[in-house]
């Protein structure tokens, strides 16, 4: 009312509760917050039929993109981790995120692994899908050291033998086991210097490259 000398907005008896207000965010908190609506919407791959071929072109895509993410996530979750965050949990509690879908990604560390009623084959495709990317977004995150980037190459050539369908002479072979082999004469705290991290993106990069397209041959 005029004259009232009361704001319109202001809390009264008669008035729903006001909203408490979100705490506010740091710089590096406010980075965080583009992370839980692209990993939301990356969480679930499109509807899409798995052929005789393998995987679609959709779920390939997804695979990259949700992998891509959860590097990112860990990247950026570091910075704001200790201090001002303990976990993700109660990130998403305290800046009042409900990204449920995006959490399960989080916790499996991985994409949603696909199946069908053909056996693993698929399942094999997208983890290795996954882990090429993991690599090498860490390493443009520089994420160098050896003990950060030699269990995902591990597991990716692993992955790789697994795959009955993949030609023995598989260029992607040779070059993770070489990158292995480099890694093996390192102690766990050592880093890839810049010359390393450059060449192994551009043999990794080359090595994914000649993965797709024998998926699509």
């Amino acid at each position: 009312m005029p004259g009232s000398g009361r704001s319109e907005s202001a809390c009264s008896p008669h008035t729903p509760p006001c909203p408490q207000p979100k705490p506010h965010p740091t710089p590096r908190i406010r980075r965080m917050w583009v992370w839980p609506g692209q990993m939301w919407s990356s969480a679930t791959p499109a509807p899409c039929s798995l052929g005789s071929h393998g995987l679609t072109d959709t779920l390939l895509r997804y695979t990259a993109a949700c992998s891509r993410l959860l590097v990112q996530y860990k990247a950026a979750f570091r910075q704001v981790q200790g201090s001002e965050i303990s976990s993700i949990d109660e990130f998403c509690r305290k800046f009042r995120l409900d990204c449920p879908l995006a959490m399960e990604r989080i916790k499996e560390d991985r994409p949603i692994t696909i199946k069908d009623d053909k056996g693993n084959l698929n399942r094999c495709i997208a983890d290795v899908v996954s882990l090429f990317i993991t690599v090498m977004d860490k390493l443009r995150l520089e994420i160098r050291a050896m003990d950060e980037i030699q269990p995902d190459l591990r597991e990716l050539m692993e992955t790789m033998h697994r795959m009955s369908h993949l030609p023995p002479d598989f260029e992607g072979r040779q070059t993770v086991s070489q990158w292995l082999q480099t890694l093996s004469g390192m102690s766990a705290s050592d880093e890839l210097d810049d010359s390393q991290v450059r060449q192994m993106l551009f043999d990794l990069e080359s090595a994914y490259n000649a993965f797709n397209r024998f998926l699509h041959a």
